[in-house]
């Protein structure tokens, strides 16, 4: 969430040694193969790539090395994995739809280039600076009753939000320029010497995620209750947790996506009525790489109102009716 990496994540890298500085990718040497980056393994507050021995790389006497990592060191982005000339590539990245939890914050970094000693900037952790940048889009919701009605029988609890026809299924590439300094292109940042925007393409496995978190009873006049925070408070922009998000989900076009909001009103005197809400988004919509896509559900009711009207009394026209009032 932060720009903060979470001390409790890993991630893998590659470094690739040049005789001198980065010419072409095809130039470099592996020198560290995808190893995984652990922190607080005896070097300080920094992360130390470590071989298939748990045993540390150490910097040659001669020449520099340019870095490359994804996160987070997981078997699922490991089998997906590939760093190529022109950076980063996931083959067939699936955002599983069984479990939110496992959900994960897919991160690629910048190439770190040209580097001869474990120095950087990115205080409070010392070592060459990585710059991460995320995958995939953050989708969250919130939910509030938005009129405060005046008597306060009315309820509403929400059951279920589910998105669903979502690809689930895609190939992502960084598009990084094979050149020295060469910087990614994002929706969110301008890249250096990188025509190419780093992209995700043939979309496929459409499904349907579910929000978890969501039975909720909506009180009313309470501020709006987020799903993705232990006590329902709107998430930080920064901070140290990574669950701040209700899903994690590949960026795409939204044409032909449905949301479906399922949730009971009753009043003091009915039992819980079910209600539905659907919204197709429209071709237009879009989920972009780096953004987080807060929808913010209110639910305003109107109160029932009467009308009444009285039918008039009709004259009678029946005979006999005259009613003679005789001499007394």
């Amino acid at each position: 969430i932060g720009s903060k990496y979470d001390t409790g994540l890993q991630f893998n890298v590659w470094g690739h040694w040049f005789e001198g500085d980065y010419t072409s990718f095809n130039d470099g040497k592996v020198y560290i193969d995808e190893a995984t980056a652990k922190y607080d393994v005896g070097q300080g507050n920094t992360w130390c790539p470590l071989n298939s021995n748990d045993y540390y790389y150490y910097w040659p006497k001669n020449g520099t090395i340019t870095f490359s990592a994804y996160s987070p060191a997981s078997d699922k982005m490991k089998t997906a994995a590939n760093i190529t000339a022109k950076g980063l590539v996931l083959n067939g990245y699936v955002v599983d739809n069984s479990d939110n939890t496992k959900m994960e914050d897919v991160l690629f970094s910048e190439r770190a280039y040209n580097k001869t000693a474990s120095t950087g900037t990115n205080n409070p952790y010392s070592g060459v600076d990585i710059q991460f940048r995320h995958a995939l889009s953050s989708i969250l919701f919130s939910a509030k009753v938005g009129n405060t009605y005046t008597y306060s029988g009315t309820q509403i609890r929400i059951q279920n939000i589910t998105l669903s026809n979502v690809a689930s299924k895609a190939y992502f590439a960084q598009n990084l320029e094979n050149a020295n300094s060469a910087t990614t292109t994002l929706p969110t940042t301008s890249g250096s010497h990188s025509d190419d925007e780093a992209a995700w393409t043939g979309h496929t496995s459409m499904v349907q995620y579910t929000v978890d978190n969501t039975a909720k009873i909506l009180e009313n006049g309470a501020e709006p209750w987020y799903f993705c925070t232990s006590d329902g408070s709107k998430p930080q922009v920064f901070g140290n947790e990574y669950r701040y998000t209700d899903l994690i989900l590949i960026p795409q076009n939204l044409e032909n996506v449905v949301l479906t909001i399922n949730y009971t009103i009753k009043s003091t005197e009915s039992k819980e009525l079910p209600q539905t809400y659907t919204h197709e988004f429209a071709a237009a919509d879009e989920w972009i790489m780096g953004y987080r896509y807060i929808y913010n559900i209110l639910f305003n009711f109107d109160p029932i109102t009467l009308a009444p009207m009285v039918q008039i009394f009709e004259d009678a026209t029946l005979t006999g009716t005259e009613l003679i009032v005789p001499q007394q």
